[in-house]
């Protein structure tokens, strides 16, 4: 397959022993690999990193058939110089230096090396530590030990300018004012009466309205992910509920719609669509929960690195795990691309929150995002201390 993804390249210093022992025990491996290694000038091989997967591959095949302790050593060295990550090369050279008398002494200075791995910054983490990285992806959120603080103190005046604030606060109002008339389908959706009101109030794209009324006169709450969207995170965070053919907004959404309360009512909207609400469900791509799972580390890293305005391009590959970028990439196709995946899932749901502002061009027949920035409601929403 194709990589449709840019690629880094690695370079690797070997000896002349470690040179010799791959060209007589790695016969398996690819003929670029192989053209590489029988040309390689003083034993220097420049290899893509996924060239140098494969290649630690095959290595550790080899390592569990040799039973000579020099070829193992040779092959275990090189396998530890083909590692992309410079933390984990290096946790690796250390380990190989080290001579042991018994099992409890590999013990103790593997749990020192490890400790010592997971308090240093990792530049595959965007300079994170493993520590500080599992701690804004493990620690609940609102609990005073996450490094991701919520400001509830915000105020209308911050947050009125977020889609999903403005979308919530239209249809509580619209439910309100036809209280006393069907606003509920048979199948729990919205009527097309409450539909038609939404198109002239929430915020939602205008060439997209444009075109879909166009071909369609009678328009459904599924045909406009938005409003669904709204109408469904509005139920999970118990601000309407459903009675016979009528949507009700509780009395706990009443409250929360008072100006006052807008940074409650945001909060509590921002956990229901991070946390409970199922942000891929309207998109048609596979399950890919691990990136919603995951936002706290894209957040920190997008506060980070788009305080000014970036180029797509060169950001999205920088916001989300190492390990969940390899297996979008492995999976990359032609009509599933990495870059594709990051947009749809991660970037157009923040920018609905209004923690993104996001510049978009029209490319051939589709309107595409080709820079972002951080919104300054953001900055004043979430801050991090790591």
């Amino acid at each position: 397959m194709v990589s449709l993804n840019p690629v880094d390249t690695n370079i690797i210093k070997l000896t002349p022993d470690e040179q010799l022992i791959l060209i007589q025990h790695c016969s398996h491996i690819d003929d670029d690999i192989h053209q590489e290694l029988f040309s390689a000038h003083d034993g220097i091989l420049t290899l893509t990193a996924r060239q140098c997967s494969d290649l630690r591959h095959v290595i550790s095949i080899e390592l569990n058939r040799t039973s000579n302790p020099k070829t193992a050593d040779a092959l275990g060295s090189v396998y530890n110089k083909l590692c992309t990550n410079p933390v984990m090369r290096k946790i690796g050279e250390k380990f190989n230096k080290l001579s042991f008398e018994d099992i409890e002494q590999v013990q103790k200075a593997a749990d020192k090396i490890m400790l010592e791995h997971n308090n240093t910054p990792d530049p595959a983490l965007g300079g994170l530590t493993p520590i500080q990285t599992h701690h804004l992806l493990y620690t609940e959120w609102n609990t005073s030990d996450c490094p991701m603080k919520l400001n509830q103190a915000i105020t209308f005046e911050d947050v009125k300018d977020a889609p999903l604030y403005h979308n919530v606060r239209a249809l509580l109002e619209e439910l309100l004012q036809l209280k006393d008339k069907p606003t509920a389908t048979a199948k729990g959706n919205l009527s097309r009466k409450v539909v038609q009101g939404a198109l002239k109030t929430f915020r939602i794209d205008n060439y997209f309205v444009k075109t879909i009324t166009e071909t369609s006169k009678t328009l459904n709450e599924q045909d406009i992910s938005s409003i669904w969207t709204t109408r469904v995170i509005c139920q999970l965070a118990g601000l309407i509920r459903k009675q016979k053919n009528k949507f009700l907004v509780t009395k706990k959404g009443q409250e929360l719609l008072a100006l006052e309360n807008a940074g409650k009512l945001y909060h509590l909207l921002f956990l229901t669509y991070t946390r409970k609400f199922n942000i891929g469900f309207h998109d048609r791509l596979p399950d890919l929960d691990e990136l919603q799972f995951t936002i706290a580390y894209t957040l920190y890293h997008l506060n980070r690195l788009a305080k000014d305005e970036v180029d797509f391009d060169k950001i999205y590959r920088k916001i989300v795990l190492p390990s969940i970028l390899k297996e979008f990439d492995r999976n990359s196709t032609e009509f599933m691309r990495t870059s594709w995946i990051i947009r749809y899932r991660i970037i157009e749901p923040l920018e609905f929150a209004g923690l993104l502002d996001c510049t978009r061009e029209k490319v051939k027949f589709l309107t595409e995002i080709v820079s972002l920035k951080t919104s300054k409601f953001l900055r004043k929403f979430i801050r991090f201390q790591l």
